[in-house]
Order: structure tokens, then sequence, then C-alpha cells
């Protein structure tokens, strides 16, 4: 990756842009480690293949061999921050 930041995202856990710069939200250190690594390696994938093509998601079972359960609890994920954090 070239860059990451930590940012006020509303809609997304993350993000990778097509000059490989990942952008993560703020509200994931209120998420189990495991899914933020998941979500790591997702948007790490996201540096080789910028898509969600089948290549894609080929390359992240490559790096996490649970991504469809990781994706699944990723969708719930946001019951887990406090209503104050998205202020």
């Amino acid at each position: 990756y070239a860059s990451a930041r930590v940012r006020r995202q509303r809609t997304r856990w993350g993000s990778c842009t097509s000059r490989s710069t990942i952008s993560l939200n703020r509200t994931l250190v209120f998420l189990p480690e495991h899914l933020v690594r998941a979500l790591m390696l997702h948007e790490l994938a996201h540096t080789r293949v910028l898509d969600h093509s089948v290549r894609f998601w080929a390359t992240l079972a490559g790096l996490d061999p649970a991504w469809e359960m990781h994706r699944v609890q990723l969708r719930d994920a946001a019951i887990l921050v406090p209503a104050w954090a998205e202020a």
C-alpha cells in the first residue's frame, strides 16, 4: 500500500483507492481484533485487485481463508459501535 489513514467514514469500514491509499473507519477500535485483521486483509487485497471480481476473492482467500465468515460478521458489526462514537 502507498499510505493509510484513519477517517470518519459513515458507510464503510474501509476503502482502497487506485493509488493504493487505504482509508480505515475510526470506529474499527470497537471491533474485535480478528475482524479488524480481516478488514485489513480485504483492503490489502485491493492493492492487488481493485474490484470485487472473482480474481479479487481468490486473492483474498489466499490471505484470509475464513474471509466469507468474516464478511458476514463485518456486516453485522455496526451494533458493536456505541451511538456516541457515531456523532
